[in-house]
């Protein structure tokens, strides 16, 4: 398969439209409805002739699928790393989760598209034509599909506010569909664990991949009496990470992958200025900007590197809210921030009763975790 001209089932897409994702790359084809219906009856021929197929042959065909996948590890890390500037050190460690048992059509991000446009180039050299394919293209690419009578079950991994659009996109067919979406999902440290120990654990679970895990610690609730303790360290302990481009190594932050979401972090910065947060260390210069703010509560670390172009800005932060039982309205506190950056707010707590409400004070899901020494706290656990 060439970014030009795509080949699903025997049948020859040839794309009339291009985009441009990253400069020095080509630009990659843009697809029609025409594209997709093409795309879905091959899938549909596939599907068929591939249930044929005895299981331990498909189940062969998969292997070495993922055989040359890892012998080409490097060269996707790589690819990962300019698309979404994910550390190349961490993108050896992607998964590639696939089934033998159906044939499927990958829809890649439209920032991320070219690591799927060649996964699906390196599987059909293993599979039948039609079992696994890619398409590339704008927003309006993911409803075609998601609508399609012809697509049996559709699966999202994403933001929440996309997800609630595949599922209504999805309803109109009532199709099978799974969704994998963003969190705020809580850590609650109690006063008896050790800050030194707990503290660089709770970051990494945060930040790591950026902050970008279903999963990933969103909000840490910290006992009263080890709170500054904890903050102290946490804040020590970032401020050994390394946050550049991914190339370097030793890298354990990537960048802002595109101007939308540099644009997202502008925004949410100046939400934290209006709700008078208080920067404790920043090299943006945003803290003199809030020096009006008398507010004695909050307090926020900051670290930026301002390398490369304005679409490859990363800031990493902490912020860490004084306050015992109150709540925050700003958006570091409340928004699944997909996408964007890591962030690790820290709050206080002094009652089980409190804390559990703050925890349980949010429209999203996922996990959760109380960071103990006594296993029998059953409150909060």
């Amino acid at each position: 398969m060439t970014l030009g001209r795509a080949t699903t089932g025997g049948t020859h897409l040839d794309f009339t439209r291009f985009c441009n994702v990253i400069d020095e790359n080509p630009g990659v084809p843009v697809s029609t409805n025409d594209d997709v219906n093409k795309a879905v009856d091959a899938a549909k021929r596939a599907a068929e002739e591939w249930a044929e197929v005895p299981w331990d042959e498909r189940q062969q065909a998969v292997k070495k699928f993922a055989d040359a996948l890892e012998a080409l590890s490097e060269d996707f890390a790589r690819m990962l790393n300019k698309e979404n500037v994910k550390p190349v050190g961490l993108a050896y460690h992607e998964d590639l989760r696939c089934s033998p048992a159906n044939a499927f059509i990958l829809e890649p991000s439209p920032f991320t598209l070219y690591c799927g446009l060649k996964l699906a180039e390196l599987g059909q050299q293993f599979c039948p034509p039609g079992v696994f394919q890619a398409l590339s293209g704008d927003d309006e690419l993911g409803p075609s599909l998601t609508e399609h009578l012809g697509v049996d079950k559709a699966s999202f991994t994403g933001s929440t506010a996309t997800g609630n659009r595949v599922l209504q996109s999805c309803s109109k067919t009532v199709k099978q569909v799974a969704v994998e979406l963003g969190g705020k999902d809580p850590a609650i440290v109690c006063g008896d664990v050790d800050p030194l120990v707990a503290a660089p654990k709770i970051a990494i679970a945060a930040l790591m991949n950026s902050g970008q895990s279903c999963i990933a610690i969103k909000r840490v609730f910290i006992f009263e009496a080890i709170y500054q303790k904890v903050l102290i360290a946490v804040v020590e302990f970032v401020n050994t990470l390394k946050v550049c481009d991914g190339f370097e190594e030793n890298t354990f932050i990537g960048l802002i992958t595109n101007s939308v979401q540099f644009d997202r972090v502008k925004g949410l910065l100046a939400d934290i200025g209006d709700n008078q947060l208080k920067l404790a260390y920043d090299s943006t210069g945003l803290q003199e900007r809030l020096k009006a703010s008398s507010s004695p509560r909050p307090s926020r670390i900051t670290l930026l590197t301002n390398r490369g172009s304005s679409r490859k800005k990363h800031l990493v932060s902490v912020v860490a809210n004084a306050s015992a039982e109150s709540s925050n309205n700003a958006s570091i506190f409340t928004d699944s921030l997909w996408v964007t950056r890591p962030d690790l707010p820290l709050l206080k707590w002094s009652e089980e009763d409190g804390v559990i409400k703050r925890v349980n004070n949010t429209e999203y899901g996922l996990g959760a975790s109380v960071w103990t020494n006594d296993q029998r706290r059953p409150r909060v656990s």
